[in-house]
């Protein structure tokens, strides 16, 4: 029995793998979608993506942001947020695929103020990069 806890407990034993909840390639964005109980993954290609909308929520007394990713292929919005595995990929595959963004998006994010509640612009493919 022993050499059951052993094993069980074993710093040998590699972690379980989960592909990230946002993956970013030349191509577009892959996001990890809840459905359920299960995750789905919905393809977004970077020439699809028409609108990027940034807003602060509450979710369980943090204050998370929050991106919806507006595309031309469907309605409703793919949600990425800061607390996302692979959200850096995200923020590096948009400076370097959409048109407009600049190398310090990430950075003029990180100093922007979005109080909750407000909702800004972050890209209109019509405009191209907008941090207002």
């Amino acid at each position: 029995m022993s050499g059951f806890w052993d094993k069980l407990f074993s710093k040998r034993q590699p972690a379980p793998q989960c592909p990230p909840d946002v993956s970013a390639d030349a191509e577009g964005l892959t996001v990890a979608e809840m459905d359920g109980e299960e995750a789905v993954y919905v393809r977004v290609p970077w020439t699809s993506i028409t609108t990027i909308l940034a807003h602060r929520q509450d979710v369980f007394g943090v204050e998370q942001l929050r991106f919806e990713v507006l595309t031309d292929l469907a309605d409703e919005a793919v949600l990425i947020t800061e607390d996302d595995t692979g959200f850096e990929a995200f923020l590096q595959g948009a400076v370097s695929f959409l048109p407009g963004i600049g190398a310090s998006w990430a950075q003029d994010l990180a100093a922007m103020q979005i109080v909750p509640g407000e909702v800004r612009v972050l890209y209109r493919r019509e405009a191209g990069y907008s941090a207002e």
